[in-house]
């Protein structure tokens, strides 16, 4: 009787650690599941985004050499794939040349991998003369807008003979580089780590990093190389407002992104975990060089490392008022 009893505590007590277990867990899934936050104002970045969109799209029609040869080498299947997003309202092949117009660089922005073979092999058959290109410069990369979307919002082949020629802004330190993956390898790096080592790190939370939450900044540099407007993304409401104050310190650029010669507006996006933005901090690799073998893993040693800039910042403010 007593083995009896004995097992029936046993059942229950692992009955009730299961039901603890799932309703931990559906916690967990809820704050994995945390909604994507905005900064507060985005109107003045859409109407920079759409000044960028409205530039590269200028001149399309149906009737062009260009637009019949696409036809040819498009299948209806592959044109079908195409999903227009919110940040993909086109589908373009982008690509450099070099000197003597032959093609170092091609790529496209579909998510089909049908779709993206069928682009490349048509753009490759191109008889280069259709087009009307800018003056030449190393460090352009080439914009041809192929698919749009209609009126009813299906996609159709609605392609330019002007191609768009650009170039991202020159920052002091990039001005060296004479490519445009050079050029904007050098500015990626640059960006990257000035906000890497500019954020108010302390604000990332426990959560943030168990759950890899997101960082999905877009910035847009004017005519000036400066920052003029932003949108931030995260789950991270502190993080995002700090990231948008942040990013409006970057230095001016030494000189303006250039559309076929003209300075113009540029659009970068830089998606990041908030953990990839703490592990690529100065500081935190200075403090994971000395702590990598005391046995905690990253993620602990990650969030070991925010909460000392916590407490840091906790000293500093009860310093300032005169405690």
């Amino acid at each position: 009787m007593k083995l009896v009893k004995l097992f029936i505590l046993l059942l229950l007590i692992v009955s009730c650690k299961s039901k603890k277990q799932a309703v931990n867990n559906s916690i967990a899934l809820e704050q994995e599941k945390l909604p994507l936050l905005i900064n507060d104002s985005i109107q003045k970045f859409i109407e920079y985004d759409q000044k960028i969109v409205d530039k590269i799209e200028d001149h399309t029609s149906f009737e062009n050499p260009i637009t019949n040869h696409f036809r040819k080498h498009i299948s209806n299947n592959a044109l079908k794939s195409v999903q227009f997003k919110e940040w993909r309202s086109k589908i373009y092949i982008e690509f450099s040349l070099n000197s003597r117009k032959e093609i170092t660089y091609i790529d496209t922005n579909t998510s089909s991998k049908k779709l993206d073979k069928q682009l490349k092999k048509a753009f490759k058959k191109l008889n280069f003369n259709f087009f009307k290109f800018p003056e030449y410069d190393s460090r352009y990369k080439y914009t041809l807008v192929v698919i749009q979307e209609d009126f009813k919002g299906e996609p159709i082949i609605k392609c330019s003979e002007n191609v768009i020629g650009y170039t991202p802004p020159v920052f002091e330190i990039c001005s060296g580089e004479t490519t445009y993956q050079g050029l904007n390898n050098c500015n990626y790096l640059y960006i990257s780590n000035y906000m890497y080592n500019k954020l108010d790190l302390s604000l990332a939370k426990d959560i943030d990093i168990d759950y890899s939450h997101r960082v999905l900044p877009k910035f847009i540099i004017d005519k000036n190389g400066k920052v003029v407007a932003a949108k931030i993304e995260s789950q991270n409401k502190e993080l995002i407002e700090n990231y948008y104050k942040v990013i409006k310190t970057l230095p001016k650029a030494e000189s303006p992104a250039k559309i076929n010669g003209e300075p113009y507006y540029f659009g970068y996006t830089f998606p990041s975990t908030i953990t990839d933005l703490v592990r690529n901090n100065e500081g935190f690799r200075k403090y994971f060089l000395y702590e990598k073998d005391n046995g905690r893993t990253l993620p602990e040693n990650i969030k070991n490392y925010i909460q000392r800039l916590v407490i840091k910042k906790e000293h500093e403010k009860i310093y300032r008022v005169g405690f």
